[in-house]
């Protein structure tokens, strides 16, 4: 059972079914309803059109790290010069950082959060504030020209909070914000007054989607002041000339999407999955509360017994229950102890970035980093992640739970 938030790998028999020279025959049409169907998951509303949702704001790439490095490099030909700096967090995804150390030309700030967010979760402190205070922190300290953060964090699963973009916002109104949503789109409303905080929010098509791979998606707020086609990597619904090039990817979505929809107010249904993600997930952590001796500790933060979201990571005492899951047909993610720092490989790497510590609050440093020492040790526990999807039920949770308690009994 499938509880990972890659990709579904369920290609539709219409997919199937069609030959190369029908689905290049298609391409323009699946190209103008992806467009269309992606602006109508963005801040969705059953009663009238939303202001920033329309095609025009809707780019099409290969997949979300070339996506990430389009925006990248038309922000830096803007700055060209200025060396401006940007801040991100080592809770971002590992392949985003590294398409910004490919194309990012000033200075690079990585918020050290990720190890003290989990004492703090495992010290049952209230994760949520303690992420948006040290977000806060991170911008008052650098003062940067570009942000880079994630919508939901890919380890905890917590959602950034619209008051620490509108913090950021008013404390520069010139501020670019780049919003990664990969682990947002399917998982949680993307709500209107979020996407008026942010200048791009980057998402997937086959991780809550459910479409094949090779999909990626940049929303832009301004379209008319960010040049973003470009016919070797992306497309808009009136341009034919570039994109995926792979009808077939974007077959498959427009395909899952619907299915997701299924013919009901997107606004209401949207939010209907939120829900159901988010219950479901926190059914999952109440069923691993009960496990005696706590062999399992839940990483996600919980208020009020329920997670922010469909995405829910634990930590386990024993090694090996992953591979035990999935020798039963149960597929999840394990998290290593990876670092982003690591993923800075250019030469000029060390005089680029830089790393906040934020553990002293009255102090917080800023300090070079030895990219070839900057790898953290393996987690003493495995940490693994699963994904509750719409098409998931309290059943398959049920199974799950029964079989994370046969690996550790």
């Amino acid at each position: 059972m499938f509880f990972d938030c890659g990709a579904i790998a369920r290609v539709p028999n219409m997919v199937k079914d069609r030959s190369l020279v029908e689905l290049k025959k298609t391409w323009a049409a699946e190209v103008q309803m992806t467009c269309d169907l992606v602006g109508r998951l963005l801040a969705p509303r059953d009663d009238g059109p939303v202001q920033y949702r329309g095609r025009e704001h809707i780019r099409l790439f290969h997949n979300t790290t070339g996506a990430v490095q389009r925006v990248l490099m038309q922000i830096d030909r803007e700055y060209a010069g200025t060396h401006p700096s940007l801040l991100t967090t080592d809770l971002e995804y590992p392949g985003c950082v590294a398409a910004i150390d490919d194309v990012w030309g000033g200075s690079v700030m990585v918020a050290e959060l990720a190890a003290d967010l989990m004492s703090a979760t495992a010290r049952g402190l209230r994760a949520d504030s303690w992420l948006e205070a040290a977000l806060m922190r991170a911008y008052n300290y650098v003062r940067p020209r570009v942000v880079y953060l994630s919508h939901v964090m890919r380890t905890t699963g917590q959602l950034i909070s619209t008051d620490v973009l509108q913090y950021m916002r008013e404390a520069n109104p010139r501020v670019v914000i780049i919003l990664d949503g990969c682990q947002a789109l399917g998982n949680v409303l993307v709500p209107e007054e979020l996407l008026k905080l942010v200048d791009f929010y980057v998402t997937s098509g086959h991780k809550w989607l459910g479409g094949m791979t090779t999909s990626g998606f940049v929303w832009i707020r301004e379209p008319g002041k960010w040049k973003l086609a470009d016919p070797a990597q992306s497309t808009t619904y009136a341009e034919h000339q570039g994109g995926t090039g792979n009808a077939a990817a974007l077959l498959s979505l427009n395909l899952s999407i619907a299915e997701m929809l299924n013919d009901s107010p997107v606004a209401s249904r949207i939010s209907e999955i939120a829900r159901h993600n988010q219950n479901l997930a926190s059914s999952f952590c109440r069923s691993l509360g009960r496990l005696s001796g706590q062999p399992v500790r839940v990483i996600t933060p919980t208020r009020e017994r329920h997670v922010p979201s469909g995405l829910v990571t634990v930590a386990v005492r024993q090694g090996g229950v992953g591979e035990f899951l999935a020798e039963r047909g149960f597929t999840c993610t394990t998290l290593h102890g990876e670092s982003i720092l690591r993923t800075f490989h250019r030469s000029e790497g060390a005089a680029r970035v830089r790393v906040i510590r934020l553990a002293d609050e009255r102090a917080p440093r800023i300090e070079p980093v030895d990219l070839h020492t900057a790898s953290p040790p393996e987690p003493a526990l495995e940490h693994l992640r699963f994904c509750f999807h719409h098409y998931h039920s309290r059943a398959d949770v049920s199974a799950l739970s029964a079989a994370i308690r046969d690996a550790v009994s």
